[in-house]
C-alpha cells in the first residue's frame, strides 16, 4: 500500500495540500506534516514515531519543499529503506499530477520521475514565453 507524506518548514504542505484537494479531491493516505510551527520540537523524533508507524511492505513517498533543507535532510536519512521515495521541490503541477497517475501507475519510481519532470517543466518565467508583439495582445 502507498503512502504520501508532504513535508515542509512551516505551513507550507498543509496549505499547498488545501489546494490540491481544491482540484482533485480529498487524497487517501496523506500525511502532512509542517516542520518546526511549535516552539521547542523535536523534529527528528518526529519523523522518527511517522516513520515507524508503517510496515515494511508499504510504499512510502515523500515529497519536501526544498533540497538541502533541514525537512528534507532529515527524510534522507530513509534512503536506504526498501520501498522508500524522496523527492524535493514540491508543487501544486507535481502534486496534482502525483495524485492523478498514482491511481493508474504501478511502478513507484517511474510514477515519481514523470511527476517530477512535470513540476520541474512548470517552472517558467512567463515574460520570455511571448515576445514583445505578443504583449501587446494582453
Amino acid at each position: 500500500m502507498r503512502h504520501f507524506i508532504l513535508a515542509s518548514h512551516s505551513r507550507f504542505a498543509e496549505g499547498i495540500y488545501a489546494s490540491v484537494k481544491l482540484i482533485v479531491g480529498e487524497q487517501e493516505r496523506v500525511t502532512i506534516l509542517n516542520a518546526y510551527v511549535e516552539q521547542g520540537e523535536d523534529f527528528k523524533k518526529r519523523v522518527e514515531r511517522l516513520m515507524n508507524t508503517f510496515n515494511e511492505k508499504d510504499e512510502i513517498i515523500v515529497i519536501t519543499d526544498i533540497l538541502g533543507g533541514s525537512v528534507n535532510n532529515e527524510f534522507m536519512n530513509y534512503l536506504k529503506r526498501e520501498k522508500f521515495y524522496l523527492s524535493t521541490g514540491m508543487n501544486l503541477p507535481m502534486l496534482i499530477e502525483l495524485f492523478v497517475q498514482e491511481k493508474t501507475e504501478d511502478d513507484t519510481k517511474k510514477l515519481l520521475e514523470n511527476v517530477t519532470k512535470i513540476g520541474s517543466e512548470s517552472v517558467l518565467f512567463c515574460n520570455s514565453l511571448f515576445s514583445e508583439s505578443d504583449e501587446e495582445d494582453f
